[in-house]
């Protein structure tokens, strides 16, 4: 070995060697860089990112060698030489793009780079790259500039083995001690690891190129590894949904009834969790109008939405489907499976039916979910032809012109049922108001340089709160402005009026902002108020429930049964839900799962390859891991968040042909609790 060593290396073992010390000093100083600068949580420890260091190594000397052995025959001529070292030159600097991307990403969002981060920005147009590249502009260029600057490095380094080559010493010079390194230290990783799984899932949570990796896991992989991951004793399976079959015995159903037939309004607010909302207690005076609602009709306080990012939560609202359909990001490609929206469910009944929102219907794919055979009126930030405002990953229409909109349609209407969804955006980041909106509560103007999507500092906070404060209260300005209309056309007491919102909001919570990144009760509670006078008695009930729930509670009220696509159930009857478990997950920047047995809940980081059991009564902060002291819980309700989701996936694979005979597997209900 020392022999070798001592000789000078040939090409292949000269570009394993590179490889190998660039990927180690890479490692070594990315995981310094998140220990002193790095947000949010990341509880591997200092063994498990070694780990990950030398695994990652490893892998880029194997990698660096397959190329050099490829390209070995070409070390005879100047020309095939420059072809070896500038494809050798250009796979590193490849790699050290994507680990610098990871620890940049890492240090400005708490995350690290994945499959669906790409496709979630590739995916968001110019919009949300123009952003990125204005508010990161510094972040970019800094990675960018290390990447070329090492690419370069490495042709210099490379030049020289092939050189050696060329000067028909033997390619394979010193490939044994390389080789034999690369081996006993990535054997020493996977012989600990699989010994010890925990040491595995830090490994793959804390080092930039291996989340990567673990992100490219498609969904027959994880069906596998879910359906693996399930106590045999269990034996757990979801009912299998209705056949398809049953519609038509339902369309007769509807056909038979004579139940009640109000007007209905669903109202989703953009980014609204319950901390800043008068009638759960907050301080300031930001809702009036929707805490009269909330008086007047039913406020179920503990509901949840089904994932932190709006073209997941959104939908599942409209359609009372789970959007757990594969392991990387739904943007609605593939529309295989059968669905039954708000508007085709009132279009059905004779309404004239509507969607009027702010945002951008286009945003991940989204329209293409809500485009049935059902004709509706669709008025979207597209159809908008005056000033808009920009939310950084698109442009939205001021929600008072959104609300005129809504207002000339009703008028319209007059003398017909209808059935209005309207999408309300002022509270999405960074909270844009129009020029003349009122601002009460003050300052609200953050540092512009520093007060981004991703993250701000500790020192923009209140002017964060102050202006999203503002901001809710000019979206319930609006809510007011459409009671006020109702009312004085003599509607609103014939009107099931419906609030919710997609999902809720972090003000350096748990050390992050905005949404869309984690499965903590600051993004995942939501508010849900109903309202029907007379039909609907004023109570605040505590039964746990889901945005999957708020169709099938709309049908009840009309007298009808539930569709039997709906995933969800009604929750107009006390104890309806009792026992119902509730899933969350998201799959966008990061990737996680959760389920809800009141008062505890599961959460599955799938990016970050944890588990975590919370009891959301003793410890509502979430700082806490009650497995250790509920152990047999925390393992059936991961067994049974494992055994939904491997359904989902099941029913969802593109070989499967169980679409065109069932509906969606039915969710779960809770194990024993304690």
């Amino acid at each position: 070995m020392a022999d070798a060593l001592r000789r000078p290396a040939g090409w292949c073992a000269h570009h394993a060697w590179w490889s190998a010390a660039l990927a180690l000093v890479l490692g070594v100083t990315g995981q310094i860089l998140v220990g002193a600068l790095g947000r949010g949580t990341d509880p591997a420890s200092t063994g498990e990112r070694l780990g990950g260091i030398v695994y990652t190594a490893a892998a880029w000397a194997f990698v660096a060698l397959v190329l050099a052995i490829a390209t070995q025959p070409l070390m005879g001529s100047r020309i095939g030489r420059a072809f070896g070292v500038s494809l050798g030159a250009l796979v590193l600097t490849a790699l050290t793009l994507v680990l610098a991307l990871g620890v940049a990403l890492r240090l400005a969002s708490g995350s690290y780079l994945t499959l669906g981060a790409i496709q979630f920005w590739l995916a968001s147009g110019n919009r949300i790259l123009d952003s990125g590249a204005g508010d990161y502009r510094g972040w970019l260029v800094l990675v960018l500039g290390i990447s070329l600057a090492l690419g370069v490095a490495s042709a210099l380094v490379l030049v020289r083995g092939a050189r050696r080559s060329a000067a028909r010493r033997s390619p394979f010079a010193g490939v044994g001690p390389v080789v034999a390194a690369a081996i006993l230290g990535a054997g020493v990783v996977v012989v600990f690891s699989l010994r010890n799984e925990a040491f595995a899932r830090g490994m793959f949570s804390s080092t930039p190129m291996l989340v990567f990796v673990s992100s490219l896991e498609g969904s027959e992989g994880e069906l596998e590894r879910v359906r693996g991951g399930i106590g045999a004793e269990d034996e757990l399976s979801p009912p299998p949904g209705p056949a398809r079959s049953e519609e038509a015995a339902w369309h007769d159903a509807v056909a038979a009834s004579e139940g009640p037939r109000p007007n209905v309004i669903l109202v989703t607010l953009e980014s609204v969790g319950i901390e800043h909302l008068g009638f759960a207690g907050y301080e300031r005076p930001t809702t009036p109008e929707l805490d009269a609602l909330a008086r007047e009709g039913l406020w179920m306080r503990r509901a949840w939405t089904t994932a932190t990012h709006s073209n997941y939560a959104q939908m599942a609202i409209l359609s009372s489907l789970f959007p757990r359909r594969g392991s990387s990001l739904d943007q609605y490609e593939r529309l295989d499976y059968p669905r039954f929206l708000f508007h085709d469910l009132f279009a059905l009944l004779g309404y004239a039916t509507a969607t009027i929102s702010s945002q951008d219907e286009q945003w991940q794919g989204m329209i293409d979910f809500e485009r049935t055979r059902t004709p509706t009126h669709f008025w979207h930030s597209p159809d908008w032809k005056g000033p808009h405002l920009d939310i950084g990953s698109e442009v939205v229409v001021p929600d008072d012109k959104t609300t005129d909109g809504i207002l000339a349609w009703l008028a319209e209407q007059r003398g017909r049922r209808w059935a209005l969804y309207a999408n309300f955006q002022a509270t999405h980041f960074p909270y844009p108001l129009p020029d003349d909106a009122p601002r009460p509560w003050k300052p609200c103007e953050p540092d512009p340089s520093t007060f981004r999507y991703l993250s701000y500092p500790a020192a923009d906070r209140q002017a964060a709160v102050n202006r999203y404060d503002n901001a809710l209260a000019f979206v319930d300005a609006q809510l007011g402005r459409i009671r006020r209309y109702l009312a004085t056309t003599g509607e609103l007491a014939h009107t099931l009026f419906i609030v919710t919102a997609d999902h809720g909001e972090n003000f350096l919570d748990h050390e992050e902002v905005t949404h869309g990144k984690t499965l903590y009760e600051s993004e995942a509670r939501v508010p849900l108020v109903v309202s029907w006078p007379g039909h609907v008695p004023a109570a605040v009930r505590d039964e746990p429930v889901s945005h999957l729930d708020v169709l099938p509670t709309v049908v009840e009220l009309l007298g009808l049964p539930p569709h039997p696509s709906f995933q969800g159930a009604s929750f107009l009857r006390p104890g309806a839900v009792a026992g119902r478990g509730v899933y969350l997950n998201i799959q966008g920047l990061r990737f996680a799962d959760a389920l809800v047995c009141w008062p505890f809940k599961l959460f599955e980081d799938r990016t970050g390859k944890r588990s975590i059991l919370f009891h959301l009564e003793d410890n509502p902060e979430e700082t806490l891991d009650y497995t250790p002291v509920y152990p047999e819980l925390a393992e059936r309700m991961r067994d049974t968040l494992a055994a939904q989701f491997a359904a989902q996936l099941a029913y969802h694979d593109e070989e499967s042909t169980v679409r065109d005979e069932r509906f969606q597997p039915r969710m779960l209900g809770c194990p024993a609790l304690p």
